[in-house]
């Protein structure tokens, strides 16, 4: 009889043990699917065109693995037909790169693609980007679109960043320490913080609103296109003295793009003793002119017109000989200059 219970105890513990263990399988199992289920719902890239159905669109997509697209049909090579009625596509899978450019995008939707590490989706009608949760992008280029804020603080892994033509009023890019090429041009920055971006060698942010910018930390720097700002007198002193003293590569002198008097916004003032000092660090300033391109700069006379004018006068339209020629700068003389509210001053220069 006491042999009876002992083994009766063992069956029913064993059996406890066996229900346990089936249950705890279970459980990993159930758990295995819905960690599945997550990571193909996450891997995914929302996309949406203003472009009809029937139109076409060019997706380059690259993935780890297979992807599918959804709401467009694949004609041939890049080229894509809209076939949702909404303009709404879906790229499933692991997807790695992106080119989506000039597609009349007005929303897309990376959040989910985790593996992502290229993106370009320049020139589209996109009015916000969130690139947070792409941790591994390294190549970023949005530039032409409506954007108004850029949040890449958490992008460290970024080489080059162009966002340029867009409606950004403030860019951080402190955290971006591998950055080797940034164009944030012609948008509403006021300010500028690369000192932290210790790597790079071009700098294209010109047509913003920049009163100074500083350059001493970017040792690598080649290229700087500067111009459409608001840099001038001690300003621009020290933006070239903080520049690097340039090393010739294949005989090619450092690019200094710092003026462009083609539009009537040019906020800069560079003079003639302030391009001599760039040129001796082996930088060629140079002026911006519309299809001739960049060309040599000689710079502004050593006291410029905004010099002359009492603080808080409206700026200058445009200046002329005392014979109606209209002149570049101030000449050594009588100049005359009409001003932006009407009037005109006579203004006596001496060399």
């Amino acid at each position: 009889m006491f042999v009876f219970v002992q083994i009766g105890r063992s069956r029913k513990f064993k059996n406890v043990i066996m229900k346990r263990t089936y249950l705890f399988s279970m459980l990993i199992a159930f758990a295995a699917m819905l960690t599945a289920t997550s990571a193909v719902a996450q891997n995914q890239i929302t996309l949406t065109t203003s472009k009809a159905v029937g139109e076409t669109i060019e997706l380059e997509i690259k993935a780890n693995g297979a992807f599918s697209v959804e709401g467009a049909t694949l004609v041939e090579g890049k080229e894509y037909t809209i076939a949702d009625a909404n303009g709404k596509i879906i790229l499933k899978g692991d997807i790695t790169f992106l080119d989506c450019g000039s597609s009349m995008l007005t929303s897309l939707d990376v959040t989910k693609a985790p593996s992502l590490s290229e993106l370009d989706c320049e020139e589209n009608q996109l009015t916000s980007l969130d690139v947070t949760k792409n941790l591994l992008l390294s190549e970023l280029h949005c530039e032409e679109n409506r954007i108004s804020s850029l949040d890449v603080t958490k992008n460290v892994n970024l080489t080059d960043l162009n966002c340029s033509a867009n409606q950004i009023t403030l860019l951080n890019v402190v955290n971006n320490t591998e950055l080797l090429e940034l164009h944030c041009s012609s948008n509403k920055l006021t300010s500028l913080d690369v000192t932290k971006n210790t790597k790079l060698e071009e700098l294209w942010c010109f047509d913003n609103q920049l009163s100074q910018l500083d350059l001493s930390k970017n040792k690598q720097l080649t290229e700087l296109a500067c111009s459409l700002n608001k840099i001038q007198g001690q300003s621009m002193d020290n933006l070239i003295a903080s520049l690097p003293v340039s090393t010739e590569t294949d005989g090619e002198k450092s690019f200094l793009g710092v003026i462009d008097n083609t539009t009537g916004k040019e906020g800069n003032i560079c003079t003639k003793k302030q391009v001599a000092a760039a040129k001796s660090k082996g930088w060629i300033p140079q002026e911006w002119k519309g299809d001739a391109g960049w060309i040599d700069y000689e710079g502004s006379s050593d006291v410029s017109i905004k010099e002359v004018l009492p603080e808080g006068e409206a700026s200058v339209v445009a200046i002329y000989s005392v014979d109606g020629h209209r002149l570049s700068e101030l000449q050594p003389g009588v100049n005359i200059v009409r001003l932006n509210n009407g009037k005109t001053r006579k203004i006596f220069f001496a060399k």
